[in-house]
């Protein structure tokens, strides 16, 4: 299996950064990969959250749904044909179901699902695919020999910890680091974010938090990893400056 995968981390939709969307709509369009992954997170869902907000806001789920919505209209058009589109969960849009659970369980059957919402099945009859992975399956999606999961863990050494949970080449977003680690038979990364970080923060202070993609070139069902920093709206990828 030879295969090219664009890998992109957390948005948190209506927080995303306009300048990162831009980047990774300019990857798409040059690499034209096999693959697409947004790894989980791409709603806040800040609206049904158990955390307290801000009562003076005006985000709803509903506008969250139909901006990612219009952002998979135009990533869906720059996608080749035959290729995949995979929409991790994360447990940012696992907040439907358990704001559900908690409040209106008697009506969680007729409520549509994040993947219905987005209209996944409708868009693979476009010829690109878009496959939903459910955060409970850390292994369900898989190209070549690499893992690709939204994450569980949030600890420091990220990619140097998953080495050992999973002993296996591992992908994750969640916890808006950028890290990579390697016992030089397999590595492991932590893909950072796409967001705003003043508005998806839940602390006014400083982070260690870091913009980032990647890409995963897969060579005879190996997968080789190359990490894109985001730093301002601009990056560096192959010897090009891109813009956002």
């Amino acid at each position: 299996m030879n295969a090219t995968a664009l890998v992109l981390s957390d948005l948190h939709y209506p927080h995303h950064d306009p300048k990162y969307i831009s980047i990774a709509t300019q990857l798409i369009k040059q690499l034209r990969p096999d693959h697409v992954c947004q790894i989980g997170d791409a709603l806040d869902a800040g609206s049904i959250s158990s955390y307290l907000q801000d009562p003076a806001s005006d985000n709803t789920f509903k506008r969250e749904i139909d901006l990612y919505n219009e952002q998979l209209d135009i990533w869906q058009k720059a996608m080749k044909k035959g290729s995949t589109f995979h929409q991790l969960e994360g447990n940012h849009s696992e907040r439907l179901k358990r704001f559900l659970a908690k409040n209106c369980r008697e009506i969680h059957d007729i409520v549509k699902t994040v993947p219905e919402l987005l209209r996944l099945k409708e868009r693979s009859k476009s010829g690109v695919k878009f496959v939903w992975h459910p955060l409970k399956f850390w292994d369900s999606c898989k190209i070549g020999d690499v893992y690709i999961h939204h994450g569980q863990y949030f600890d420091k050494n990220l990619a140097q910890s998953n080495l050992d949970r999973y002993g296996v080449k591992f992908l994750q977003g969640h916890s808006h680091r950028a890290c990579v680690a390697s016992n030089g038979k397999i590595w492991s990364a932590s893909l950072g974010h796409g967001s705003i970080a003043s508005k998806t923060a839940h602390l006014p202070s400083p982070n260690t938090w870091q913009q980032a993609m990647g890409v995963v070139t897969v060579i005879k069902g190996k997968g080789h990893l190359e990490m894109i920093l985001v730093n301002d709206g601009t990056t560096c990828f192959r010897g090009k400056v891109i813009r956002g």
